[in-house]
């Protein structure tokens, strides 16, 4: 999936008349972003799919919304295209929180 717009972490000035303006305090950076699972990206990029129905993008690009513009994935699936847990990769690991291993039953 190419991204095409700009860093949406610039940030943005949270003056509410300039929803477009930079504050140039920070480097850019693509800190939000959508998540998809190798099969559920598989099935997003199918050829069957047309590449116009695949839009990634900010929400309210004039609008102040403080530093920070959320983004959006909007698509097309055909009903029944994949099968469920066809791929069993663990996305996440379990980590113990700051450094504790988990407190076990009493």
């Amino acid at each position: 999936l190419s991204i095409k717009l700009p860093p949406l972490n610039y940030p943005y000035s949270e003056d509410s008349s300039q929803g477009k303006q930079y504050m140039n305090t920070r480097c850019p950076a693509w800190c939000d972003r959508i998540l998809l699972s190798p099969s559920a990206r598989d099935l997003v990029l199918k050829p069957e799919n047309e590449e116009k129905s695949i839009v990634y993008d900010n929400i309210g690009p004039n609008v102040c919304m403080g530093d920070h513009k959320p983004v959006f994935l909007s698509f097309r699936i055909t009903a029944g295209a994949g099968k469920c847990c066809q791929r069993r990769e663990k996305i996440f690991r379990e980590a113990p929180l700051c450094g504790r291993a988990p407190e076990g039953p009493g």
